[in-house]
């Protein structure tokens, strides 16, 4: 079981059936985690990172709702932050995994070296944790829209995933 109380599909812990692609709620899930949130981030920066860390979950509820989620699953979404040895984060944690590729948690992880007037902004990280066919991986989404599949995984606990988080950062 995971932080909700529900089991994942597939019958273990952070695995899931393959989606059929042309599924609304996959196609929204999928793309609000991987598509819309960093792409956001990587436009807007800090502006939308204290919007996601202050508002209680509001906004991210609120971006879930206008982007043509259902408020079933928007009531699901919970934004909580975290400060690793390296990073501001904020996790969303998302709504259940019906089934794969959907994340668990997506983490918008801010660098707590601040920069002066004249230097550029923080580069954002956006790392998700996802449901894969044998267990869930850690992905890694680049503001020019490539990602990576980090080696490492781990259960589809928020403490887990904030732990490893902060070995991924750090490096």
């Amino acid at each position: 079981m995971n932080e909700t109380g529900m089991d994942l599909p597939g019958g273990s812990t952070g695995t899931g059936p393959a989606a059929d692609p042309t599924e609304r709620r996959h196609r929204h899930h999928y793309g609000y985690a991987f598509k819309g949130v960093p792409a956001l981030i990587f436009a807007e920066g800090d502006e939308t990172f204290l919007l996601f860390v202050l508002s209680q979950s509001e906004f991210a509820r609120g971006l879930w709702l206008s982007s043509g989620g259902s408020r079933e699953d928007a009531e699901q979404l919970m934004v909580t932050a975290v400060r690793t040895r390296t990073h501001d984060v904020a996790v969303i944690t998302m709504p259940p995994v019906r089934h794969t590729p959907e994340a668990i948690y997506v983490a918008i992880a801010r660098p707590l070296r601040r920069n002066g007037p004249d230097e550029e902004p923080p580069t954002f990280r956006i790392l998700y944790l996802e449901a894969g066919l044998d267990r869930p991986m850690i992905g890694e989404k680049f503001p020019n829209g490539n990602h990576a599949t980090h080696g490492r995984a781990c259960e589809p606990v928020f403490e887990k995933f904030a732990a490893l988080l902060d070995t991924i950062l750090h490096e």
